[in-house]
Parts: structure tokens; C-alpha cells; sequence
């Protein structure tokens, strides 16, 4: 018997000894940014867009207060990019709280061509799901009128060689946790302008990949899952915001037809307040011509 007590003694305090680690980490990681570039090659880019530098970033939902905005504009003047794209979910919530969004995405703005498309929490807000829109209105005021927040529109980004950049508002239906609602290519087609040329697609949803393929986008910048949360050697990312687990499309390149996606692990944290082996990130992108 004492053995065992012993025995359970120590499993006991080597599982408290690894759940402090595991907080330790999550901590020291949602304090952290981080830097991760992809060279994409685009079939029938345009020579002026050829080695043209995109940083990507999604799912802020006020990473650390505002604390991570020194470190966040650190890493992109790194890059130094033609252009930053922003992926939606800048907010978070019922949270009132907009001056960390709005202060980052208008300090961008001052240096560099800022767009920006809608993620699920920027369309609660603009539904009046909380307050009857005047966060959403807030929000809207409070942006530099520099930055095109492109909903279900296309906006030419002459940084890019005159690249076509769609911005896709989704209802929020499609965003439910319990069932899965698949949009349909017809219904992008009704949303969305018609698609012409090289064509870069922010949407904020990773799992509608079908659907942006048989659209016809050449490139889909995506977030949403925070790289699952919690990524495991091997095995990805842990957990989806719809408590799945090991979501398919957590983080990376991922292709369909001739589609390529690539998603974002981001930048904050939202239900769930952890991360680990995930570090909040900004992507920097370089365009190249494939042939």
C-alpha cells in the first residue's frame, strides 16, 4: 500500500510539476511575436507584382491589451512589405474595448498601405448582436479613413501590380459551432464582385476552402482556428474556436484545385486563454511568378 501511495504521490506531482510548465509557456508564448515568411508562387502574376512582400495577419482580438503593439510593428518593419493585409477578428466580442485594434491597425497605416476584410467578431458588432452596432460604429469612427475595410467588395492594390484583392462577409450562420454551414461557389459568386485576374482572397473562415477553390481564388488568406490553439509535434494543432479536434485546416499552406490557402496561427487569444507551441505570429509574404 505504500508503495502505492507513493507511486501516486509522484505521478501526482510530476503532473502538477508539468501543468505549471504548460502555463509557464502559454504565458512566455502570448507575450511573444513572431516573425513566419512563405515565398507563394501565383500562376500569371503580373512581372510588376514579381517578388512584391505582403504581411498577413488575423485573429488580434486585442492581443495583450494593446501590450504586443511595439512588438507587432517591430517584426513587420523586419520584413519591410509592400502592403499589410488584416484578416478580421481585430475585436473580441462583447469587449468594449477597441483602442488596441484601432491604435495598431492606424499606426500601420501611417507607414505602410493598410486593407482590411471582416472576421466573425467584426460582424457581431456591425449586426448590433451586443449593442445595437455602436461598437461597430465606434469602431468604424475611431479607424484612419485610410484603410479600406472591404466587405463582400474588391479593392485594385496598385502595391501588388494591380492584383485584385476580394474581401468576403460572410452571415454568421456559417460560423456556428454545433453545425457546419457550407457556402456554396454560387453564393460567393452572389457576394462577391466577379473575379478577374490574379485574385487574392481574404476570408476569414479556413473550412469553406471547397468553396473559395471552386470560386476560383489564386490565393486565400485565412485564421480563425489560432493555429489550433495548442499544436502538438506531428499531430497540429490541438483545437478549433468550434471545439473540434485537430481541425484540418489549423495553420499553413494548404491547396485545393488551384487554389492555394494559407492560414494564420495569430496574434491573440479569445475563449480559451492558452497557447502553447504556438506563438502569435505575423506572416510575411513574397510573391513570385509560377509557371
Amino acid at each position: 500500500m505504500n508503495g502505492r501511495r507513493r507511486k501516486l504521490k509522484n505521478i501526482s506531482m510530476i503532473s502538477a510539476g508539468a501543468a505549471c510548465l504548460f502555463l509557464v509557456e502559454s504565458l512566455r508564448e502570448m507575450h511573444t511575436v513572431t516573425l513566419v515568411e512563405y515565398r507563394i508562387g501565383l500562376r500569371n502574376l503580373p512581372p510588376e507584382a514579381e517578388g512584391k512582400r505582403i504581411i498577413f495577419f488575423s485573429d488580434y482580438h486585442l492581443a495583450g491589451k494593446g501590450r504586443l503593439n511595439g512588438k507587432i510593428i517591430e517584426k513587420i518593419r523586419e520584413f519591410k512589405p509592400d502592403v499589410i493585409l488584416v484578416g478580421g477578428d481585430m475585436v473580441s466580442g462583447r469587449c468594449p474595448d477597441i483602442e488596441p485594434a484601432t491604435d495598431l491597425l492606424n499606426r500601420l497605416s501611417r507607414e505602410w498601405p493598410v486593407y482590411m476584410a471582416l472576421g466573425n467578431h467584426e460582424k457581431r458588432l456591425k449586426v448590433g448582436m451586443y449593442d445595437n452596432g455602436q461598437m461597430w460604429t465606434a469602431f468604424c469612427h475611431s479607424l484612419s479613413p485610410d484603410i479600406p475595410v472591404i466587405q463582400n467588395g474588391v479593392q485594385i492594390i496598385p502595391e501588388l501590380g494591380g492584383i485584385r484583392l476580394y474581401g468576403l462577409d460572410m452571415e454568421l450562420y456559417y460560423y456556428r459551432k454545433k453545425v457546419k454551414e457550407r457556402i456554396s461557389a454560387r453564393e460567393l459568386c452572389r457576394l462577391l464582385p466577379e473575379r478577374e485576374g490574379v485574385s487574392i482572397l481574404l476570408a476569414h473562415d479556413p473550412e469553406q476552402l471547397p468553396a473559395y477553390a471552386n470560386w476560383g481564388a489564386d490565393l486565400v488568406l485565412s485564421g480563425h482556428y489560432h493555429g489550433g490553439i495548442v499544436r502538438l509535434p506531428f499531430l497540429g494543432g490541438v483545437i478549433s474556436p468550434r471545439f473540434t479536434l485537430f481541425p484540418k485546416y489549423d495553420k499553413g499552406i494548404f491547396r485545393e484545385k488551384n487554389t492555394q490557402m494559407l492560414v494564420t496561427g495569430g496574434l491573440g487569444q479569445h475563449t480559451l486563454k492558452i497557447r502553447f507551441g504556438n506563438i502569435p505570429e505575423v506572416v510575411g509574404i513574397t510573391l513570385t511568378r509560377d509557371a
